[in-house]
Formats: C-alpha cells, sequence, structure tokens
C-alpha cells in the first residue's frame, strides 16, 4: 500500500462536513464552531473545532444514518445529492491511489435484512443510478424476493446475475475428516493446545459450514470452560454450548416445521424455501454436487424438526 494524501484526506473532510451540514439543513452557531441538527424533532449539536473535525464527520453521519433507518418517510432527507456523491467518488480516488490504482471493492451488508418491500425497491432498484455513478466495484446483499422470487428479473435486468454464497463444507457428526479451515481459525485464535479434537468437530459440525457461527461458539464454549474450571475446552463445554444454540429452534411455529419438513423430505424448490430462508430456522443452500440435494436443514435444527415429526406421527397414529 503507497502513502495515502492525508492533506488531499484533510481537505476532503472538510469539504464533507459543509456538503452535509448543507444537505442535513444543519444551523451553524454564532462562533460557527457547532452545528444544530434537527433529527425526529430533536435538536442535536456537533463541535466542529479543527482538532474535533474527524470526529464530528463520524457523529454526523452515525446520527444521519440513524434517522433515516429510522424515520417516517416525509421525514427523510431522500436521495444523496450530487455534490456527496462527488465526494464519495473523490475519497474512492484517494484510496485508489494508495492502492497502486487498484479500484475499491465496497462491500454492503445487512440489505437482505430489509423487511419492507417498498424500502427493498428504494434501495435496490430506484437509487440504482447513483450506486452505478459510484467508482467502486460493489457486492451487496439482496432480500430473498429479489434474488429467488417474483421480484428477481427486476433485479437482475440492472445488477446481472445475483451469485449464491454456499457455506464451507462441515463434517460429519462422528466421523471422517475435519475440513483444515476449522482448525485454522482455532488455531489463529490460540486455542489449538486447549480444545480437544472432539469438540472442534462438535463445533464445526454444528456451526452448519457457516464460519461466523463456529468463531461465535468457540467463544461460548472458553466461557463454559472458564465457568466449569476446566483446564481447557472439553466435549462437554461444547455439548453445553450447542444445547443453548438449539434452543433458539424451539419456538417455531407449526406452519414453518411443515413447511421445514417438506423441503428437507421433497426437496422443495428455492422459491418455496424462501419464506424460512429469510427466517433464522436453519435451511441452508448447499452447493449442488451430482444428486446431492440443493437445500439443507441446519444441523441446530434438525431436533426441532424431529421433535415436530414424531408429534405428527403420534398424531396420525391416534387418529
Amino acid at each position: 500500500m503507497q502513502h495515502i494524501n492525508r492533506a488531499g484526506l484533510a481537505t476532503l473532510r472538510d469539504d464533507m462536513l459543509i456538503a452535509l451540514v448543507d444537505w442535513l439543513k444543519g444551523k451553524y452557531s454564532d462562533d460557527r464552531m457547532t452545528v444544530i441538527f434537527e433529527f425526529g424533532g430533536m435538536g442535536f449539536p456537533v463541535r466542529l473545532a479543527s482538532h474535533n473535525s474527524d470526529a464530528g464527520l463520524a457523529l454526523i453521519l452515525g446520527k444521519a444514518a440513524q434517522h433515516e433507518a429510522v424515520s417516517e418517510p416525509s421525514e427523510r432527507f431522500g436521495i444523496t445529492p450530487d455534490s456527496l456523491l462527488n465526494l464519495l467518488n473523490r475519497l474512492l480516488g484517494l484510496i485508489s491511489q494508495s492502492m497502486w490504482n487498484c479500484p475499491p471493492i465496497l462491500i454492503i451488508d445487512h440489505v437482505d435484512k430489509i423487511r419492507d418491500p417498498n424500502a427493498a425497491e428504494d434501495v435496490l432498484l430506484k437509487a440504482f443510478p447513483h450506486w452505478n455513478r459510484i467508482a467502486a466495484s460493489i457486492i451487496m446483499t439482496a432480500p430473498f424476493e429479489y434474488t429467488l422470487g417474483e421480484l428477481r428479473n427486476s433485479v437482475e435486468s440492472k445488477w446481472g446475475r445475483p451469485l449464491m454464497l454456499y457455506p464451507v463444507e462441515m463434517p460429519k457428526q462422528s466421523e471422517g475428516e475435519v475440513p483444515d479451515i476449522y482448525r485454522r481459525i482455532v488455531q489463529s485464535c490460540g486455542l489449538g493446545p486447549m480444545i480437544d479434537a472432539e469438540s472442534v468437530r462438535a463445533l464445526a459440525h454444528y456451526s452448519g459450514g457457516i464460519l461466523r457461527l463456529f468463531v461465535q461458539f468457540l467463544i461460548e464454549a472458553c466461557k463454559e470452560a472458564h465457568f466449569s474450571r476446566h483446564d481447557g475446552i472439553k466435549i462437554a463445554d461444547a455439548e453445553a454450548v450447542i444445547h443453548n444454540a438449539e434452543r433458539g429452534y424451539q419456538d417455531y411455529t407449526a406452519n414453518d416445521l411443515a413447511l421445514l419438513d417438506e423441503i428437507d423430505s421433497q426437496n422443495t424448490g428455492l422459491r418455496e424455501a424462501s419464506t424460512l430462508l429469510r427466517s433464522p430456522i436453519g435451511l441452508l443452500i448447499c452447493d449442488p454436487k451430482s444428486s446431492d440435494k440443493q437445500l439443507s436443514v441446519h444441523p441446530l435444527a434438525r431436533s426441532a424438526l424431529e421433535r415436530f415429526r414424531m408429534k405428527k406421527t403420534h398424531h396420525s397414529v391416534a387418529a
């Protein structure tokens, strides 16, 4: 990485502050050292002293983002003006120069969690001309309706075909190799000498191949071992972590579990499964290999599904 132009960054920061104050209708104090913004009917003052400019910019951006996320549509500030988009491209240009003119990649997460169809349309479709003008490559998550359902074509016509990210391979519950990625994570955390192979296998299996969940399991297993006064992470600690995680699947409705049962039994298509894919009920989209099923129930949801099946069988026999 080359040396970044700090003088250019400072000038850009000051220009961003001026543009943001204008867009968000901020009011300067008499000495112009403080700006007061009206967010949700409340005054929000930000100090703009020269030694505090970076923190001031961060505060304004954070508060504005929060306001836009929770306010009524009529109270929002609307589409970002050209002046701010141009300033963003100036910032991306400085970053590109510091990386030997390699164009930046913007990774935008949590778009898939948008629940309001109108909000999703605003972000993915109506704002597309602005997204298209940003001087960077963009990787963005999207709601399943826009990748698997009836609205898929409207997104593909602008963004191109969506790509699925499959979870990494998870080991079997009691046999076979544990993929090396899990061992590397354990070693990088400094836990290599403190956790046995059986515990690594259990936590890796029940992570469902979702590495973030595996790391969370490791953290919880450390806590369990500490409170149990163990000298390392034992299988009992791993099983306690898994049991606590499984409890999160006990409150799903009979309709959810019936659909999960149908998907698991008949390998129902992705479109029918999209309502569950948006919830934490535990579906995985697996990389299809030969005759393998493309949809798989998350290991944490398996026990809840089996209890549902046993109950359904009991009712059928009783009838």
